[in-house]
């Protein structure tokens, strides 16, 4: 799974995308107001099997620092 994320995470930002949340002027303090967001919109439970809950998002979030 690293593997993968390496890779998109490099296709990407080989496009001139920006991968953290760094790279868009936030920080840490953000986390809470993005997870607030995906619950205002009823994101809550995401992927292909509704397991990406906001805990997973958290961790996602957390690490995209």
């Amino acid at each position: 799974i690293d593997a993968a994320i390496a890779a998109t995470r490099n296709f990407f930002e080989q496009l001139g995308v920006p991968t953290h949340l760094s790279d868009y002027g936030l920080d840490g303090s953000s986390i809470p107001a993005l997870l607030k967001k995906l619950e205002e919109h009823g994101m809550t439970q995401l992927g292909e099997n509704h397991d990406i809950t906001l805990d997973v998002s958290r961790r996602i979030y957390e690490a995209a620092r």
